[in-house]
C-alpha cells in the first residue's frame, strides 16, 4: 500500500512539473510576442540609453549646477561650442544622437531622424516629444523658447542628457 501511494505521489509530482513547464513555455512565448518585448535584431541589449562617448563628450553632457561659478559655466559653454556641429538634423537612433552637440540659430527648425522601429521619447525643459520611425521636425523655439543658451535633452527616460542643442 505504501509503495502504491509513493508511486502515485511521484506520478502526481511528475505531471505537475510537466504542466508547470508547459505553462511557462506558453507564457514566455506570449510575452515574446508582445510588441514592447522585442529583442533588437543585432542581439545587443541596453537597459537604459547610454551613448558611447569620449571624455570631452562625456564632460559636455554634464551641465554645471545653477549654483556653479561663472568660470565653470563659461568653461562648459566653450566646450559645447567646440563640439557643436552646425546642422539642423540629429539622428537619434538607439538614443545615441549624431551629432552629439548641435548649433542652431533662434527660430530654426530641428529635424530628428530615427531609424529604429520603435519611437523614442525626447525630453527637454519638462516637455516630451515622441520621435517616430523616420523624421520628426520641430521648431527649436517652441521647445527651447527664444532664449539663447545650451540645452541638454533626455531620451527614453535617461537620467542624464544624451545630447546638447546650442541656440545662438
Amino acid at each position: 500500500m505504501k509503495a502504491t501511494n509513493s508511486r502515485l505521489g511521484e506520478q502526481f509530482l511528475n505531471i505537475t512539473i510537466i504542466v508547470l513547464l508547459a505553462i511557462a513555455v506558453i507564457l514566455g512565448y506570449k510575452i515574446y510576442k508582445v510588441k514592447g518585448f522585442k529583442i533588437p535584431s543585432d542581439q545587443s541589449f541596453q537597459s537604459s540609453p547610454t551613448p558611447t562617448v569620449n571624455p570631452e563628450e562625456k564632460e559636455v553632457l554634464n551641465f554645471p549646477e545653477p549654483s556653479a561659478s561663472n568660470e565653470e559655466k563659461k568653461k562648459h559653454s566653450q566646450l559645447v561650442l567646440k563640439l557643436a556641429k552646425e546642422t539642423d538634423t540629429i539622428d537619434i537612433t538607439n538614443c545615441q544622437p549624431e551629432p552629439l552637440v548641435v548649433y542652431l540659430d533662434r527660430g530654426d527648425k530641428l529635424t530628428f531622424k530615427n531609424q529604429d522601429e520603435e519611437p523614442h521619447k525626447i525630453k527637454w525643459g519638462g516637455k516630451d516629444t515622441e520621435i517616430t520611425n523616420g523624421m520628426t521636425v520641430i521648431s527649436a523655439s517652441q521647445v527651447f523658447g527664444s532664449e539663447v543658451g545650451d540645452y541638454g535633452y533626455l531620451c527614453d527616460g535617461s537620467e542624464k542628457p544624451v545630447g546638447v542643442v546650442k541656440i545662438h
